[in-house]
C-alpha cells in the first residue's frame, strides 16, 4: 500500500486513450468501439471480458448488466499468480465454489504445506492478525498455537514454525495422502491408494487427531486433487465449519483457470470476435503466452484497460487507460458482511477514466461511475444501516470508510466423500537426481504487476535480504555437489539462465525463484530486470501449477 502512492505518479502511466497505438479523444474511441460492439452483437459473435478478481459488489452487477446488453457474452476472471484449485476443490467437495475462511485465532494445532499464509498466500493481511493472536505464550488456558510446516523454499511463515521440515514438491501428494491414511485408520474412514512417506507420520496424525475440531491442515499448491485430500483430512478432524468456514467464505481469487484455459483456446480457433481485458497482463503472465499472442490476432476487436504500460498493452487496437485507485471511486467486500468504500484523494492526473466509466459508456448508461456506485448503496446496503437518511448513511460511510451488516451464511452441503474416489493413485516420482523448479510469489515483488516501482525493486526480501534481480536458490548441499557459490549464473532448462543464491533451509533437489521479474515492456525500471518465470508453469488438470 504504501509502495502504490509511487505508482501513482509513474511516468510509465498510459495518460490517454489509444487507437493503433496513436492518441485519440475519448469521444471518438467510445463511438468506434460502441459501434464494433454492436455489429458483433447483431451478428451473434460471442464479446469476452477478461479481468483480475474483482472485489467490488457494484463493479460486478455493473459487469452483469453490461454483459446483459449482448446476446453471447462471457466474464472471465483470471489472476496472475493462481489459487484456482481451492474454490474448485470446494465446489466439488462441499458444492460451493468458494476461498474459506481460515479461523487460525481458533486453532491450537497448525499444519501448512507450502503455504506462505504469513507472506504472500491468499490474504495474508487477513491472517497474520489471527495467527499472531493465538502464538503469544500468555494465552492462559488456550495455551500457544503450535504450528508444523513443510516446504520446498524457505518462507516467512516456515521461518515462524515450530517444526519445518523440507519435501520436494513431487512429495506433496504423497505426504498428503500418508497423513489422510492415518488420520482415517484412526477414525475407520476409507483410505486413499498410495504410497507411505519417507517419514512416520504417525505421530503427526496422533498430534492433529488430538485436536479435532481445534486444527488447521493447508496446502499452498494449486493442484485440485491436492485440494481434495486437503478438504479431506480437515473434515476427518472435524475442522469445518469452526476453524475452516466455507459459509463465511473470502472473495478474493476469483480467477478460474480451466475458464482462462478455456478462452485461450477460443483465441485461438476463432470463436472470440471481442476481447475486452482489465487490469490483466497475459501476455507477460500466462503459462503460453505465444498461443495468447496468436489467438488475439484473430480477434476483430481487442480493447484494453490498464493502469500502466505493460507487455499486453502494445497488442491492443485500443487502450483505454483507466485511473489509479487512488483517483477513483470504488467499493469492495472482502469479506461478506464488511463493506469498504472508497473515495478519491486526487484529481485524476491524466486523461483517464475508471474502467466502471468505460462500461457505462458502451452499455449506453448516462450515469456517472459515482452516480451508479452511489445509487446502488442506496439500494443494496441504505436498507441494512437502520437510518433515516440516505445522505446521512452515505456520508458517514464514507467517513468511516467501512460498512458492516449481518449476512445469513449459505449453507454448504455435507462433505462429499465421493470425491475423494476420484483421486489419480501415485504411481511414479522423479528420479531423486533431477532438480525440481519452485516459483514463488516474493513478499516485495508479488506478482510482478508494480515492478516498475523502484521502491519496490530496492525492497529487501525479508530472507534472501537480494533486491534488483531474482535469484536461484539452491540448498547448501546442491551448492557444494555443483560447484557454485553465491553469484554464479546457473543455468536451468532451455534459455533460464540465473544468479545462484545459497540459501539454508532449502529442500535438497529442489531450485526456488521468484515470479515478477523480465518485463519487456514495462517501463524503464521493470524493464530487462531478472527472468520471467510465468511461461515455465505447467497447467495440470486444468491448474497452473508453479512446482
Amino acid at each position: 500500500v504504501q509502495a502504490s502512492v509511487l505508482n501513482l505518479y509513474d511516468d510509465a502511466r498510459l495518460k490517454s486513450p489509444m487507437m493503433d497505438q496513436k492518441t485519440d479523444s475519448w469521444e471518438a474511441i467510445d463511438e468506434k468501439i460502441i459501434n464494433e460492439l454492436a455489429r458483433i452483437s447483431s451478428e451473434g459473435g460471442e464479446i469476452v471480458l477478461l479481468t483480475s478478481t474483482i472485489i467490488s459488489p457494484s463493479t460486478k452487477k455493473l459487469i452483469n448488466e453490461f454483459g446483459s446488453g449482448f446476446g453471447n457474452f462471457r466474464w472471465v476472471q483470471y489472476d496472475s499468480f493462481s489459487y484456482s484449485s481451492i474454490p474448485e476443490a470446494n465446489s466439488i467437495c462441499f458444492g460451493k465454489a468458494v476461498t474459506p475462511d481460515y479461523n487460525f485465532d481458533r486453532t491450537d494445532l497448525v499444519v501448512s504445506v507450502n503455504a506462505d499464509f504469513l507472506g504472500t498466500w491468499l490474504s495474508p493481511v487477513h491472517f497474520i492478525p489471527k495467527y499472531a493472536a493465538r502464538r503469544r505464550p500468555d494465552n492462559g488456558e488456550k495455551g500457544m498455537l503450535r504450528h508444523i510446516h513443510y516446504e520446498s523454499g524457505m518462507s516467512l511463515t516456515g521461518s515462524n514454525a515450530d517444526v519445518r521440515r523440507k519435501i520436494r514438491p513431487s512429495e506433496e501428494k504423497v505426504l498428503l495422502t500418508d497423513l489422510y491414511n492415518r488420520i482415517a485408520g484412526r477414525s475407520g474412514a476409507e483410505t486413499l491408494p498410495g504410497p507411505a512417506f519417507r517419514e512416520d507420520l504417525s505421530g503427526l496424525a496422533e498430534s492433529l487427531t488430538a485436536c479435532r475440531g481445534r486444527s488447521i491442515v493447508v496446502s499452498g499448491t494449486n493442484d485440485v486433487e491436492i485440494q481434495i485430500i486437503v478438504n479431506g483430512i480437515n473434515y476427518l478432524l472435524g475442522n469445518y465449519p469452526e476453524c475452516i468456514d466455507t459459509g463465511k467464505h473470502i472473495n478474493i481469487a476469483a480467477g478460474n483457470d480451466s475458464e482462462a484455459e478455456s478462452l485461450v483456446n477460443d483465441l485461438n480457433d476463432g470463436r472470440i470476435r471481442a476481447l475486452l481485458m482489465y487490469n490483466v497482463n497475459p501476455v507477460y503472465d500466462y503459462s503460453d503466452p505465444d498461443k495468447f499472442l496468436n489467438g488475439i490476432k484473430n480477434t476483430e476487436l481487442t480493447v484494453n484497460m490498464a493502469v500502466a504500460l505493460n507487455e499486453t498493452a502494445g497488442i491492443s487496437k485500443f487502450e483505454c487507460p483507466v485511473h489509479h485507485y487512488l483517483e477513483s471511486w470504488n467499493d469492495a467486500e472482502i469479506i461478506p458482511g464488511q463493506m469498504s468504500l472508497c473515495q478519491p484523494v486526487i484529481h485524476p492526473l491524466f486523461s483517464t477514466r475508471s474502467f466502471q466509466e468505460s462500461l457505462l459508456k458502451w452499455s449506453g448508461n448516462p450515469a456517472s461511475w459515482h452516480d451508479y456506485l452511489r445509487t446502488n448503496w442506496e439500494k443494496e446496503y441504505f436498507p441494512k444501516s437502520g437510518q433515516s437518511s440516505f445522505g446521512n448513511f452515505w456520508n458517514t460511510s464514507l467517513g468511516k470508510g467501512v460498512f458492516t451488516y449481518p449476512v445469513k451464511e449459505g449453507n454448504s452441503r455435507p462433505f462429499d466423500i465421493a470425491a475423494l474416489r476420484k483421486i489419480t493413485e501415485i504411481t511414479d516420482s522423479p528420479s531423486p537426481d533431477d532438480y525440481e523448479i519452485i516459483i514463488y510469489e516474493s513478499v516485495a515483488m508479488g506478482t510482478g504487476m508494480y515492478a516498475n516501482n523502484p521502491w519496490l525493486m530496492e525492497l529487501p526480501d525479508p530472507l534472501t535480504r537480494h533486491c534488483w534481480d531474482n535469484v536461484a536458490s539452491v540448498s547448501p548441499s546442491d551448492a557444494l555437489k555443483l560447484g557454485v557459490v553465491n553469484g554464479h549464473l546457473l543455468k536451468i532448462g532451455e534459455g533460464l539462465l540465473l544468479p545462484a543464491f545459497i540459501q539454508p533451509g532449502q529442500a535438497e533437489g529442489t531450485i526456488s525463484v521468484a515470479a515478477g521479474y523480465g518485463h519487456v515492456n514495462s517501463g524503464p525500471v521493470a524493464n530487462g530486470i531478472g527472468v520471467n518465470l510465468y511461461p515455465y508453469a505447467k497447467i495440470s488438470g486444468g491448474s497452473r501449477t508453479y512446482g
